[in-house]
């Protein structure tokens, strides 16, 4: 057999591969409208909230959500831990020096470098640092603490 015809047997037989993973996949069911853990409806009643800012009286962010407080406390923990973080690295940048990043731990796997994580979090806290991490003692309420949540007027 020349290299010519084996060549187009070889496109041939994959041009019929594609088409029939093309067609199972596409008379596979159709993922069902995503539900809420809270409800376990699709229809659960929520809430559009905005934040405002308190001195302009300003919307700054408009969101939803089923259980707006639960929400809220979500916000304040991203922006108590990532924000900071990012903004701190930031400030670096504009004075022209870098954060230095030092590996302390290896690990084999995620529930090991999780379990590696919160020991060294625990260490420096211990020691007294002050760190951009979500903490563990944050368990209670952000939103009860940090944010004032209005109710819309019926």
């Amino acid at each position: 057999m020349s290299i010519p015809i084996v060549i187009a047997l070889l496109l041939a037989e994959a041009v019929i591969l594609v088409a029939a993973l093309f067609i199972i996949y596409k008379l596979q069911p159709k993922p069902k409208a995503r539900t809420t853990i809270a409800s376990g409806r699709k229809d659960a009643p929520g809430w559009v909230y905005e934040f405002v800012d308190p001195d302009t009286g300003v919307t700054v962010y408009v969101g939803q959500a089923f259980d707006v407080e639960k929400r809220v406390d979500q916000h304040l923990r991203a922006s108590m831990s990532t924000g900071l973080l990012y903004s701190w690295i930031a400030g670096l940048v504009q004075q022209g020096k870098r954060p230095i990043v030092r590996k302390v731990a290896h690990g084999s796997g995620r529930n090991e470098l999780v379990r590696m994580e919160q020991d060294r979090i625990n260490e420096l806290l211990a020691d007294g640092a002050k760190l951009f991490n979500r903490q563990a003692s944050q368990q209670s309420s952000l939103h009860l603490r940090l944010a004032t949540i209005e109710e819309e007027p019926h």
